[in-house]
């Protein structure tokens, strides 16, 4: 947390400010972090839930907080990152609770079974990729059987797959940090178009190696 808090603190240059402060490329600010982006075992679980060879093209260290008394979401409001699988892995670097800004998201909300029964009865627009929270709130309040909200100790490992519709809850109190892994396809990976997209960047970003590799000894 405090390698995080000191690059926002004396790099401004490579810092988003937006809902909250990210750090896209962190990989290159640490070789732990460096290791998490490159961690086997969390790749083959990509690989299995994709069902396409998955490589972690960068790393992002985001610090969520209140801002001007304000509170803040990480990432935004409501939001599927798309609609085709898009697999990512976070770690939480604080204990996270209630109070400031656990992930939460809907499984299963990448198709519209069992929430079309909710899109019905709020007019909801479920195809979209983004939504204001006056929008979102009467689904929200209709499907909250199904919503996850994680809290979780600090270095717990959160996977996910962000076509689902998730948000980071709104903050209410101290500090969140986290780090989250961006992981694509092969064909998917355009390394000047994800430039301009993610800029600034901590590095610069590098076509991962998709040579196939030795199956793990049993």
């Amino acid at each position: 947390m405090a390698l995080i808090d000191d690059t926002i603190a004396t790099k401004p240059e490579i810092v988003h400010q937006k809902s909250d402060k990210r750090i896209f490329g962190a990989d290159v600010l640490a070789p732990e972090i460096d290791a998490f982006r490159k961690d086997r075992f969390i790749e083959d679980v990509g690989d299995y839930a994709v069902g396409k060879t998955q490589r972690c093209v960068f790393s992002m260290a985001n610090r969520l907080e209140l801002v001007g008394g304000k509170a803040r979401r990480s990432g935004g409001d409501w939001h599927r990152d798309r609609m085709a699988p898009q697999y990512k892995a976070m770690v939480y670097l604080s204990d996270v609770g209630s109070g400031n800004g656990p992930f939460s998201f809907f499984p299963g909300s990448n198709r519209v079974w069992p929430y079309g029964k909710y899109c019905q009865e709020t007019n909801f627009d479920f195809f979209a990729n983004r939504w204001k929270i006056e929008e979102f709130e009467p689904f929200r309040e209709a499907a909250a059987v199904h919503q996850l909200i994680v809290t979780a100790p600090k270095g717990s490992l959160v996977l996910f797959e962000s076509s689902n519709i998730h948000s980071g809850l709104p903050i209410a109190s101290g500090r969140r940090h986290a780090i989250t892994n961006y992981y694509y396809s092969e064909d998917e990976i355009d390394v000047k178009k994800m430039t301009r997209k993610f800029a600034p960047l901590a590095r610069a970003f590098e076509f991962p190696d998709f040579t196939p590799r030795a199956a793990k000894p049993l």
